[in-house]
């Protein structure tokens, strides 16, 4: 008996990732996870939408709440990073950050592209992996209580952003737009409710002068990387332990508005910079 209850604790806990290929933070994330030697990633799963209904969800919103300018600047940095990330593929033997289908092939995970988290296609492919535990990694969809009710363990999340001050999408924007001094990551069980699960880890940063807003989503998954892997260890031992949060209601954030785009030109933010999105990989 003691044998088998030795065995029990010394076993790999199962973890499927859900990932957004196209987020530099996330690759990046996802590149040194797999390192952790507490769990097995089993599979990747990363969206893939179709043509439409991204540019309806995505570029047309974009669009329409943040203005013609924000939305270049927005899209010219995922042009950069996959550009960027290409280029360094080509030539540069040693990076921090991986594209998704070379971690995969790197340590051998099956990768799955999924248009919807939630269909019935999806379920059954996270169903036959068996994971003990879901990790959302800037995942850009809500996950329904068929899927959260999977694994065993349950479905955590990791926000580039303090919670629940910040919910919702581009805390590091709004952070700036709103003149904070500090920004953070936050690391949380998943509920149907966005953004309010209990929070299981949270790490703040300062917000210095020349930071681009791109440099605060990479910074939250650097000093977010170590309490993850924390977190993952305690899930595993069933040990975690819930931070307490003074005031839960937050605020939750969508796209910028034009008045919001307006003050972060203002401030002389930035989103991005070729020179350090480069240094990046």
């Amino acid at each position: 008996m003691e044998n088998f209850l030795v065995a029990k604790t010394k076993q790999i806990m199962r973890v499927v990732v859900l990932t957004d290929s196209t987020k530099l933070n996330a690759n990046y994330i996802l590149t040194h996870l797999p390192e952790n030697s507490g769990i097995n990633v089993v599979g990747i799963i990363e969206t893939k939408p179709s043509k439409w209904s991204f540019f309806k969800k995505n570029v047309i919103r974009m669009i329409v709440v943040s203005g013609i300018i924000m939305s270049i600047k927005i899209l010219a940095f995922f042009v950069a990073v996959k550009s960027i990330g290409f280029l360094k593929r080509i030539f540069s033997k040693k990076r921090e950050i991986l594209d998704v289908d070379e971690i995969a092939k790197k340590y051998k995970i099956p990768l799955y592209k999924v248009e919807n988290i939630n269909s019935e296609s999806s379920i059954r492919i996270i169903k036959k992996l068996k994971p003990d535990l879901i990790i959302s990694n800037h995942f850009d969809q809500v996950l329904k209580r068929k899927v959260l009710d999977i694994p065993m363990k349950g479905s955590i999340n990791f926000h580039p952003g303090v919670l629940p001050k910040y919910r919702g999408i581009f805390p590091n924007v709004w952070s700036m737009v709103n003149k904070e001094k500090v920004s953070g990551f936050t690391i949380h069980f998943i509920t149907e409710a966005i953004d309010k699960g209990k929070v299981l880890a949270l790490g703040t940063f300062k917000i210095r002068k020349n930071d681009t807003a791109t440099d605060l989503w990479m910074k939250s998954a650097k000093k977010g990387l170590p309490a993850l892997n924390k977190v993952l260890r305690s899930i595993k031992k069933g040990k975690f332990k819930e931070i307490k949060i003074k005031n839960p209601k937050g605020t939750y954030y969508s796209f910028p508005t034009k008045e919001a785009v307006h003050k972060f030109n203002k401030y002389g933010r930035k989103f991005f910079s070729f020179r350090k999105i480069f240094n990046y990989f």
